[in-house]
């Protein structure tokens, strides 16, 4: 497994984004606007780091990043 796709947990994703409250990533993630969490357990939600770095970019750009498949 490549070092350069690992995961993030919630501490890392907040320190990344500058959002201060989980409830904003998981609002994010309902409405389609921040890369879903992959769930290890009922209690343990991850991201991809790639997924992360990209959502990053296009914010960096003004653009609005779109999930690239909504299952809802």
């Amino acid at each position: 497994m490549s070092t350069d796709n690992y995961f993030l947990r919630m501490p890392q994703i907040l320190e990344m984004t500058g959002v201060q409250a989980k409830s904003t990533i998981y609002k994010w993630v309902n409405e389609g606007k921040f890369p879903a969490p992959i769930k290890l357990s009922p209690r343990l939600s991850v991201w991809k780091r790639t997924d992360v770095e990209e959502w990053c970019e296009v914010r960096a750009t003004g653009k609005v990043w779109r999930a690239k498949c909504l299952t809802k």
